[in-house]
């Protein structure tokens, strides 16, 4: 008789055992040999994910999946591990409400998610002309953003958010911007005067002198 030849065992993943839905993700295995090839195939499934290749890239959707996973030495045994990931969800979808989408530059507006989910938690980001971003809670579900005063002409702002599941740690795919207008709003005034006595009768008439901005008045 010949030599016999153990078969290889694989000693795990260096992945974790949960992904997060919708996502893709990359599965490695720990080698014990430098000359052992790893074939990778869905449980139930015939046709080979990849073969000879130390690790995947797979696309998940909303439900577990279990790999098969097929090592062979170099002497032709094989042995076999099954693994199965798990799939934890995505935050609920949403929308943003604006108190005025038509804003006026120098003024605050609150923006808010709806519906609010009180699992998570809310990243935003910004562009145009903002000054300030304060979230109204810590949840940062709804926040006061405050314009520059030194916007010339209209200008088209966009708002992005980015939502996080607190308790599986997965994160909105793709936050659709929000567009909304800023307008110009008048400088404010240096000062208002009026000219005539400081009393008046009944019926009679003072004139106001506005003095500053640009804007008519």
């Amino acid at each position: 008789l010949g030599d016999v030849y153990k078969r290889q065992a694989l000693v795990g993943f260096k992945n974790g055992n949960e992904v997060c839905s919708f996502t893709t993700n990359k599965l490695e295995v720990i080698r014990t040999t430098t000359n052992s090839t790893f074939d990778w195939y869905i449980k139930g499934n015939t046709t080979a994910l990849a073969t000879d290749k130390d690790s995947i890239s797979y696309k998940f959707t909303d439900k577990d999946v279990t790999f098969n996973v097929i090592e062979t030495n170099e002497f032709g045994c094989t042995t076999e591990q099954e693994k199965t990931i798990g799939i934890k969800d995505q935050p609920g979808n949403f929308s943003v409400v604006a108190g005025n989408p038509l804003l006026c530059s120098d003024d605050s507006v609150l923006f808010t998610v709806s519906p609010i989910i009180s699992t998570s938690t809310y990243d935003w980001s910004f562009t145009g002309n903002v000054k300030e971003i304060k979230n109204k809670n810590t949840s940062g579900d709804s926040v006061y953003v405050f314009f520059n005063s030194s916007i010339e002409n209209s200008e088209i702002g966009k708002l992005t958010v980015k939502q996080t599941n607190t308790q599986t740690g997965c994160k909105t795919l793709d936050a659709t911007p929000f567009e909304f207008d800023i307008t110009t709003t008048p400088e404010r005034l240096d000062s208002i005067t009026f000219t005539g006595s400081k009393y008046i009768c009944d019926g009679s008439t003072i004139n106001f002198t506005a003095f500053g901005g640009k804007a008519q008045y």
